[in-house]
């Protein structure tokens, strides 16, 4: 199996929805990448501390728990300030609805669905 650090399904899941115009799941998958990379920032080495409100309530197959990369995929900070920009800008639109679709599985997912992260759960 192929694992993908947290931080880059994240990004490019959001930044792949963002680029197609669905600023939906764009504004929850890039949220949830800055809530990954300020824990990283903080030292944590896994998902335990993150606040899974966006997913638990989706029918989502994206684990709750898996472990945080090292190192950021996106090395470049003036990139990560554009994202949090972005995000703080689409937090105050109404019409951006911040939850995941509810009828989402994996076998039923469109390409701009985040590709699986690692499961730290045995």
């Amino acid at each position: 199996m192929c694992e993908i650090p947290a931080d880059r399904a994240f990004f490019q899941a959001g930044v792949a929805c963002r680029d197609a115009g669905d600023a939906n799941h764009a504004f929850v998958f890039l949220n949830r990448y800055l809530d990954i990379t300020e824990a990283m920032d903080e030292g944590d080495v896994d998902s335990r501390g993150l606040d899974d409100v966006d997913f638990e309530t989706a029918a989502s197959d994206l684990p709750s728990r898996f472990p945080l990369p090292r190192e950021h995929f996106v090395k470049n900070e003036a990139t990560r300030e554009e994202i949090r920009d972005w995000v703080l800008a689409h937090s105050m639109d109404a019409a951006v609805d911040q939850t995941l679709s509810q009828a989402r599985s994996w076998s039923h997912r469109s390409p701009y669905d985040p590709v699986r992260v690692v499961n730290a759960d045995p």
